[in-house]
C-alpha cells in the first residue's frame, strides 16, 4: 500500500523498512521509508538548509527553544482556540481563549487545572494517563468534560430552567482532536475542537460559530448541517402540503361524485352526461306526459296528533315515496319531479 501511494501520488519509488515492532509497551510499529536511496531525515534536513539563505531563518537554523518562536503564545491562542497542553503531572499550563473563557468560574473555585479531574477520555479507551497519550498519539481523542466544568455564560441559567420556560438539558461538552507530543519541553499538546453538530447544540454550550476557527473543518460541518437540515425541513414542508393537497382532491371527488348522484335523481342520464362534459344542452319536446296528483288523506289531522311523533311521519313519507319510485323503474316510467 505505501510503495503504491508513493508511485501514485507523488512519483516516487518507496521502500518502507520496519523499524520499531510491537512491544510489550507499545501496541504499533514504525516503519522507515526511503526513496530513490534517501532517507526520509535526509531530505528533510536537506529541505531545511536549502529552502532559505538566511541565516537566522527557522528552517535553516532550527531552535527549540520557545522564546526563538516566531509564533506568539496569544497569537497560538486565537489559532487553535481549543487547544490544550499540560504536563506529565496532567496540570494544564497553557489552553486556547475559547477554553480559557469556559473554564474562569471553575479556575476560581478549584484552583489548579488537572486534565484528569476534568475529562473522561471517550475515545480511545485508555486511562489518563500521559504515558498512554505518547503511545497513541496517532489516534484520534474524543475527551468529554465532566459536570460542571466549562461555563460559557448563560448555561446556569438554560440548566435551572424548569421545561415549561424552554429549559433542557446540556450535555458535557465533547473535544475531539490530536494529542501531540512536545519533546523540546515534555508536554502534550491537544489539539482539538468541539464535537457540536449544529447551530443550536453549539448554542446550547454557550458557544457562537465564530468561537471556532475558518480553518476547523467543525465550522464547516456545522453550517452544512444547518444548510441541509433547513433542505429537509422544506421537503417535509413540500410533502405535508402534498397531503393535503391529495386530502383535498379526495374531498373534492367525493363532492363530485355527490353533485352527480343528485343530478342522476332530477334530470336524465343523458342530460347529467351532456352537463358534466360542458356541451350545451338543448331543450327537448314531449307530446305526451303525465301528471300524477295524489294526497294523504288525514294527512293534517295525523300530523297534529299528540301521540304521533314527527319521526314517524318522516318515515311514513319516505317509505311512501320510495314505493312511488320502485313503481316508476319498475315500468320504465322517468319521473321528472316529485312535489311536496
Amino acid at each position: 500500500m505505501i510503495r503504491y501511494v508513493g508511485q501514485e501520488f507523488f512519483g516516487q519509488q518507496v521502500v518502507a523498512n520496519l523499524d520499531t515492532d510491537i512491544s510489550d509497551t507499545s501496541d504499533h510499529v514504525v516503519l522507515r521509508i526511503t526513496t530513490e536511496g534517501m532517507d526520509i531525515d535526509v531530505m528533510a534536513d536537506a529541505l531545511n538548509q536549502n529552502s532559505l539563505s538566511t541565516k537566522d531563518s527557522m528552517l535553516s537554523n532550527p531552535s527549540h527553544n520557545p522564546a526563538k518562536s516566531l509564533l506568539a503564545v496569544d497569537t497560538f491562542s486565537r489559532a487553535f482556540p481549543f487547544h490544550i497542553i499540560f504536563n506529565r503531572d496532567l496540570e494544564i499550563i497553557q489552553a486556547g481563549r475559547v477554553v480559557l473563557r469556559g473554564l474562569v468560574a471553575y479556575k476560581q473555585q478549584h484552583g489548579r487545572l488537572l486534565l484528569s479531574d476534568m475529562f473522561d477520555i471517550v475515545r480511545p479507551r485508555v486511562e489518563c494517563d500521559f504515558t498512554a497519550f505518547i503511545d497513541h498519539t496517532h489516534a484520534v481523542f474524543v475527551a468529554a468534560s465532566k459536570p460542571d466544568v466549562f461555563d460559557f455564560g448563560g448555561r446556569a441559567r438554560r440548566a435551572s430552567a424548569t421545561p415549561e420556560e424552554g429549559g433542557a438539558e446540556v450535555e458535557t461538552l465533547r473535544l475531539k482532536g490530536q494529542m501531540i507530543y512536545m519533546e523540546e519541553n515534555d508536554c502534550m499538546a491537544f489539539l482539538c475542537s468541539p464535537r457540536v453538530r449544529s447551530l443550536e447544540e453549539l448554542a446550547q454550550h454557550g458557544l457562537h460559530l465564530s468561537d471556532i476557527p475558518c480553518h476547523d473543518k467543525t465550522r464547516a460541518m456545522v453550517l452544512m448541517s444547518h444548510e441541509r437540515r433547513g433542505e429537509r425541513s422544506l421537503m417535509n414542508r413540500l410533502e405535508e402540503a402534498s397531503i393535503s393537497l391529495q386530502v383535498l382532491h379526495a374531498k373534492l371527488n367525493q363532492e363530485k361524485e355527490r353533485t352527480v348522484e343528485v343530478l342522476m335523481e332530477i334530470l336524465p342520464s343523458n342530460i347529467v352526461a351532456s352537463l358534466l362534459e360542458n356541451k350545451s344542452v338543448d331543450a327537448e319536446q314531449y307530446d305526451m306526459v303525465s301528471i300524477l296528483y295524489s294526497d294523504v288523506m288525514g294527512f293534517t289531522a295525523l300530523c297534529a296528533n299528540p301521540l304521533v311523533r314527527p319521526i314517524d311521519v318522516v318515515h311514513m313519507c319516505d317509505k311512501m315515496y320510495s314505493y312511488f319510485d320502485t313503481l316508476a323503474v319498475t315500468n320504465n316510467i322517468y319521473k321528472a319531479r316529485t312535489l311536496d
